[in-house]
């Protein structure tokens, strides 16, 4: 039972957008006066921190 409420909880939550894209508009990112390249800031990237977030964006391109 708690199971169930929690699971029809989340889902009220998440965001239609993330469930399914109903265009083909492309995501531009555009950096501040401190944007810098992705070999400088010794690993650390610029859009998503540890992360890559352009590489992540761009394997859910790919995969469509």
């Amino acid at each position: 039972m708690r199971c169930s409420i929690f699971i029809a909880t989340f889902y009220l939550f998440i965001p239609l957008s993330i469930v399914e894209a109903k265009n083909n508009y492309p995501i531009v990112l555009i950096h501040g006066f401190i944007g810098w390249g992705p070999e400088e800031m010794g690993g650390y990237n610029y859009w998503g921190g540890d992360y890559s977030y352009v590489e992540y964006l761009d394997s859910l391109v790919t995969s469509l």
